[in-house]
């Protein structure tokens, strides 16, 4: 779930539903257009990974596996985020669910 439009400056949160159907979490990442920003893979250390994206500043300590927080968005924020789950081995199936959030003001 991405928010529509947030205002320039404002935190936008952005969750991730999924449904494991009990299989175990092999992988989150997050992507505006085909870039990478946030990883989160639980069986690694460290589980969180941020990669820089101009116009992307994530606030570590409101993100996990479900869900992350971006802080101080701009107009260059605005674009399609997308959401990939993975799960663990041995289906390593991946689904991916994108929206379009824009940044105004």
């Amino acid at each position: 779930m991405v928010p529509n439009a947030v205002r320039r400056g404002d935190t936008a949160s952005l969750i991730c539903h999924y449904d494991l159907e009990g299989d175990d979490l092999y992988s989150v990442n997050w992507y505006k257009g085909r870039q990478e920003f946030y990883g989160y893979t639980p069986k690694e250390m460290p589980t969180m990974k941020i990669f820089n994206i101009a116009g992307i500043a994530i606030i570590k300590s409101l993100s996990n596996e479900s869900h992350i927080t971006l802080e101080n968005v701009q107009l260059i924020s605005s674009g399609r985020y997308s959401c990939e789950v993975t799960v663990d081995a041995p289906s390593f199936h991946t689904y991916i669910s994108s929206a379009d959030m824009e940044v105004v003001g």
